[in-house]
């Protein structure tokens, strides 16, 4: 199994509660639906974003925690025909850091090849 560890960036839609990870910067091919999340895929079928609808509920954390969050470690592993992504958030809450992660298991029927890969997203504070 490969593994890769990128960097990416984060955007949230509060209103709408639509969370997307922007991992890569390849050229997009199609998308996976998995209930409420699309994983996009690029020419080689590896994961270049992640969209969650719902995404609060779906992990399990409130809307100002996503707006709040200032480090999310993304891990993906794709391996015999499943999809696992664990999230690990740092969010700062009233001048603490809190820590919180959540793991979504999907099975796949398309044919992502094998992969562990890591993304680190960090919030830019401007001082």
């Amino acid at each position: 199994m490969k593994k890769i560890q990128q960097f990416g960036k984060m955007d949230y839609d509060e209103e709408n509660d639509l969370l997307f990870f922007s991992l890569t910067r390849s050229e997009y091919l199609h998308s996976l639906e998995l209930h409420d999340i699309i994983v996009d895929l690029d020419k080689e079928n590896k994961i270049m974003g992640i969209e969650m609808f719902n995404a609060a509920k779906l992990l399990n954390v409130s809307p100002n925690s996503i707006i709040d969050t200032i480090q999310c470690m993304i891990n993906i592993i794709v391996h015999k025909g499943k999809l696992q992504i664990h999230f690990f958030f740092k969010i700062e809450h009233h001048g603490e850091i809190i820590q919180k992660e959540q793991v979504i298991t999907q099975v796949i029927s398309s044919s992502i090849p094998d992969v562990k890969t890591d993304f680190l997203i960090e919030k830019k504070v401007l001082v």
